[in-house]
């Protein structure tokens, strides 16, 4: 029985992978599906999944195309999972084979593009359809926030004593208070302060939503 070992993110699961585990489950006798974590492990550049490592699981957990699913975290991991001697086959992205290191004991077969469909084209029409691209909304968010920050800083001001020279002191028991809460998680405020919170997050929602 040949088995074969499939690396990748898997993120937002598209027609694109469907069409290559299809190809790839025809190739093999058992098809296991590697996914990988967080692919900036390795590579800080690239882009961190969309989806929780869970959902990609579930995803391929429902694929008639998958056999088993493993984890890996980083090229390291995928190496040991190659030199474990499970599996026969390693399946990779013809895009990747000029860049492909040859790995013992298993034999690398390369997945042709099948379908114009890509993790890289859903994440931009993902972002054209959310309009996170589009000048407006950047602006409108980069407005929101510093309408954030001169609040605190106009609240921080009244809180201080204006000195001749223009400059602030910050009463001690403001400086013991606002300590506090910087080394305080949210979950262990008062009642008050967490509502004090919200309260700002209410103001934000109301306006982006």
């Amino acid at each position: 029985m040949k088995k074969g070992l499939y690396p990748g993110t898997w993120d937002t699961l598209h027609p694109g992978h469907l069409f290559a585990l299809d190809w790839a489950s025809k190739h093999c006798d058992h098809l296991t599906v590697a996914l990988n974590i967080d692919p900036t492990v390795d590579n800080p550049k690239k882009e961190k999944p969309l989806e929780s490592d869970l959902d990609r699981f579930i995803r391929l957990l429902s694929c008639k195309f998958v056999d088993s699913i493993v984890y890996y975290e980083g090229e390291r991991e995928l190496e040991i999972l190659y030199r474990s001697g499970y599996y026969d086959i390693a399946f990779i992205s013809v895009a990747s084979e000029k860049s492909y290191t040859p790995t013992y004991k298993v034999t690398p077969v390369f997945v042709p593009r099948l379908s114009e469909h890509s993790s890289t084209g859903l994440r931009r029409d993902i972002s054209k359809v959310s309009g996170l691209e589009t000048p407006p909304t950047l602006e409108f968010h980069a407005e929101r926030q510093h309408q954030i920050w001169a609040h605190w800083m106009e609240h921080q001001f009244g809180m201080c004593q204006e000195q001749p020279d223009g400059s602030l002191i910050i009463p001690a028991e403001k400086v013991a208070r606002w300590k506090r809460q910087l080394a305080t998680p949210y979950d262990e405020l008062s009642e008050t302060e967490r509502e004090s919170d919200r309260q700002v997050v209410r103001e934000h929602l109301s306006e982006v939503l």
